[in-house]
Parts: structure tokens; C-alpha cells; sequence
């Protein structure tokens, strides 16, 4: 809506099929960059149904774990509103990004905003991805989080954390009042509401 224009090549298009695969598990990393090739191809391409599948290991040693979005909407036209309206949501959160540091961490913003669509205690869940125990080390001990944070800090620190004024109205979360809280709704909203995940 700003006249900015993306352009780039989407990779992976096999027919009307985006597809990814990887051999690791199928992590926040592998989903969020799936969507946002599905939506480019959308927009680019309302004409044609396109949906992605994206291939990786599940959490045991022969599974298999698929994470599948339709085509956005019936109609060409549905398509390219919905593509559009959900890579200026993206394109938002970027702008926000070259302004200061956002709290958006991968697993952790992921796993909180899945569990809230879920109306589970997201704040459990996205704490289970961020602190570390035991030796298996996560999210608040990666070397960016500590440089931007000023050191190790814990889960209800970084929820009191308050959202920006202009972090409030369509697409936004404010039933939320944490800045973590809405900035991981407002990125993996749209991808959660139609993504299917299965364990093959």
C-alpha cells in the first residue's frame, strides 16, 4: 500500500505445490519461511492455487512430521486480498525490526502465540522454549538475545515488557498486554489459522 514493490524467485514449486524439506525437525524457522514463500506466491500468482507442504523429522526417530497450508481462499481475488493483507502484517513487524531489537524470538514467539490461538497458558509454553535447564541450552542464552537483552534475562522479565502505542488495532492482539505477547500473534497469526500439522 506504500508503492514499495518485493521481488525475488520462490524456489521449491513443484505443479501448484510449494515444497520443503529438510532433514531436521520441522522447527518455527522452517514454517514462518514456507508462509511467507506462499504468500509471495500468492500475490504474485492469485490465478493459481497454490499451497505448501513442508517435509522434516518429527519428535521420535522414524516419524515424519508434514506441515500443510491450502490455497488461501476460493477466489483469485480472495487470494490476493488475503496475500496481501497478511505480507503487509509481515512487512510491518520488518519496518518495526530496522527501527530497535524486537522481543521476537523463533521457538519461543511461536510456541506462545500457538498456544494462545489453542486458548492454552501461552506464557507456559513460550517459557518452556526459552529458559534453559539443564545443559540443553535455549533461547536466553543465544549470543544475540544476551547482546540485546544486556544478559541472560528470564520469561517475566521479558513479559513485562509493555506494547508500543501504535501496537494496537486491526491484526493486533490487544486482549494481550505484553509487547512479546502481540508481536508473536501478530507474525504467526495468519500462519496458524491455516496450517495443518501431522505426524506420518
Amino acid at each position: 500500500t506504500d508503492g514499495r514493490r518485493l521481488s525475488g524467485t520462490v524456489s521449491g514449486v513443484t505443479g501448484d505445490v510449494l515444497l520443503s524439506a529438510t532433514y531436521s525437525r520441522v522447527a518455527a524457522k522452517h514454517r514462518l519461511a514456507a508462509w511467507v514463500r506462499l504468500l509471495a506466491l500468492a500475490a504474485s500468482h492469485p490465478e493459481r492455487e497454490f499451497s505448501a507442504a513442508t517435509v522434516g523429522r518429527g519428535s521420535g526417530r522414524d516419524d515424519v512430521r508434514v506441515s500443510r497450508v491450502e490455497p488461501l481462499a476460493a477466489s483469485a481475488d480472495e487470494r490476493a486480498a488475503a496475500a496481501r493483507a497478511q505480507l503487509e502484517a509481515l512487512i510491518d513487524l520488518h519496518d518495526r525490526g530496522l527501527r530497535e531489537p524486537l522481543p521476537l524470538f523463533t521457538a519461543t514467539s511461536a510456541a506462545y502465540a500457538a498456544a494462545a490461538v489453542a486458548g492454552q497458558d501461552a506464557v507456559a509454553a513460550a517459557e518452556r522454549e526459552w529458559r534453559t535447564e539443564w545443559r540443553f541450552d535455549r533461547e536466553d542464552r543465544e549470543p544475540e538475545h544476551q547482546y540485546v537483552l544486556g544478559g541472560i534475562r528470564t520469561f517475566t522479565e521479558l513479559m513485562e515488557i509493555s506494547p508500543r502505542a501504535d501496537e494496537a488495532g486491526d491484526g493486533w492482539a490487544e486482549d494481550d498486554p505484553s509487547r512479546v505477547g502481540r508481536l508473536a500473534r501478530r507474525l504467526w497469526a495468519g500462519l496458524l489459522d491455516r496450517e495443518q500439522v501431522s505426524a506420518r
